[in-house]
């Protein structure tokens, strides 16, 4: 048991918090969200890709499927590319600007094969100071 109500962090003391996401994700990004900060972006599943950005969450037709991106709110879409059979890997630079610190970017992909196209997971991020 802890001395602090089960809302509260205190009395944690040197506990580690792990997150980790179990199911199989064709999108992946990694590093620390932080404003100027260098996230490597993979998306792999496919033969050709495509990658939008948008500032919220939606609900969006698409040629793929539907979308949790809001098609109103999007930041830009790059595509198409092709997609090695390693999987596509690209570093991307956050923005640097203090008006970014605090912003949520939400990010999907498609992928497709000869015979079929289908959308990614979603990422979302929050830019840290």
């Amino acid at each position: 048991t802890k001395g602090t109500h089960n809302n509260s962090l205190g009395g944690i003391g040197n506990s580690r918090i792990a997150v980790a996401d179990v199911g199989a994700s064709q999108l992946r990004i990694s590093g620390y969200p932080r404003a100027g900060a260098a996230m490597d972006v993979e998306l792999t599943g496919g033969s050709k890709g495509w990658l939008a950005t948008s500032a919220r969450l939606g609900h969006a037709e698409t040629p793929f499927g539907v979308s949790q991106l809001d098609k109103n709110a999007l930041l830009r879409i790059v595509g198409p590319f092709p997609i090695p059979a390693s999987g596509w890997h690209k570093t991307v630079n956050l923005p640097s600007t203090a008006s970014g610190i605090g912003r949520t970017v939400h990010l999907q992909g498609a992928v497709s094969t000869n015979s079929t196209a289908k959308l990614t997971n979603r990422v979302s991020m929050r830019i840290l100071p």
